[in-house]
């Protein structure tokens, strides 16, 4: 269960974060019927759920006794380059920032600076804008250039909002769920943080091939020799974070920066004929351990409005930015109570039905 007051901590950051106006929920629910299935499925007793999903980061505002001096000192000094009206946390888990937003970094021409320029702004002029910024601050990010990859869902959010986002891949690999965000707004670096940025505790070369991988996985399900299986190759090796040894997966309280390690897995798609839907499987490439067995389900996304510091309608820190991802928020379909979003306000739809 999750800890009361962490859950806390993330609503409270995240109202002062978001002013909701409005929840898209981006889904195609006119071809599914939200029902609860009436009799179990014939893997759901053995079905795991994704350990990677299950760990919360731990927010600590920046003045925190919780974090080491030194890490305050270094954000202190961000603050006396950049304006000291910054709001900033930091995943207790692996120290680095998970949500900075203040006042703003003059990066483009905008209305919310002085700065001039004819050159037309493109999502490669602001990438290495980005990566230069990331750059110069690398002590804070903990982010290395070479493992960042540029995702697909960056570009024009509205006329005066940017967002640039990055995947992490280490080593060729990516790890799942990590990555930074980054939002320019009126020409200013309003906003950024890591969505999960997770220790590499693990070695990059599995032991266990993708073939015994599969078979792992198929004996765990109990899958007979008269099952049509078929798999959704191919199969892809993943960075897999998960709570520490030791640690609780939803209230981080140990040493800043300790409280994530990795597996390196396989992860499998296995669809077997008269079952409904297609399984996820991740066995560990090292161990062959079954680390995660799940069914797909249809992901969704919840979106908003957000004013960036106030609502004053002063822009550009007070002028509504539609299309946000909602943080935290929890879920109810059809009067089912369902699931909390993610820190990037998505959230399945489960009981799938």
């Amino acid at each position: 269960m999750r800890n009361p007051e962490n859950k806390c901590q993330r609503a409270s950051f995240a109202r002062r974060s978001f002013a909701v106006t409005a929840v898209c929920l981006l889904a195609a629910f006119a071809s599914f019927a939200f029902q609860v299935p009436t009799t179990p499925g014939r893997f759901d007793a053995v079905e795991i759920q994704d350990p990677t999903t299950t760990v919360i980061h731990t927010a600590l505002k920046i003045d925190s006794t919780q974090l080491p001096l030194s890490m305050r000192d270094t954000w202190n000094r961000f603050k006396a380059v950049h304006g000291e009206q910054w709001d900033i946390y930091i995943d207790a888990r692996s120290g680095a920032p998970t949500l900075v937003q203040g006042q703003g970094i003059p990066f483009i021409p905008g209305s919310g600076n002085s700065l001039q320029s004819a050159d037309r702004v493109t999502v490669p002029m602001l990438e290495s804008m980005v990566r230069d910024f990331m750059g110069k601050n690398a002590n804070l990010l903990m982010a290395a250039d070479e493992e960042l990859v540029l995702n697909e869902a960056s570009g024009q959010i509205t006329k005066d909002l940017w967002q640039i986002q990055f995947n992490r891949v280490v080593s060729g690999i990516p790890v799942a769920r990590d990555g930074y965000v980054f939002y320019i707004g009126h020409g200013n670096l309003i906003s950024f943080g890591a969505i999960r940025w997770s220790k590499i505790t693990t070695d990059a070369n599995p032991i266990v091939t993708s073939a015994s991988a599969r078979a792992i996985l198929t004996t765990y399900m109990g899958i007979k020799p008269q099952d049509a299986v078929s798999f959704e190759a191919p199969d892809t090796l993943l960075f897999e974070p998960m709570a520490a040894p030791g640690t609780n997966e939803s209230d981080f309280s140990g040493a800043v920066g300790s409280g994530y390690q990795t597996a390196l897995v396989w992860r499998i798609k296995v669809r077997i004929a008269g079952e409904l839907g297609t399984w996820t499987g991740l066995v560990d490439a090292h161990t062959g351990t079954v680390v995660s067995l799940e069914k797909d389900l249809k992901n969704v996304q919840a979106r908003g409005g957000i004013y960036p510091l106030t609502n004053d309608g002063s822009c550009p820190s007070g002028c509504e930015q539609s299309g946000f991802p909602m943080p935290y928020a929890d879920i109810t379909i059809g009067g089912v109570a369902g699931s909390a979003t993610t820190s990037m306000g998505s959230f399945t739809c489960a009981p799938f039905g």
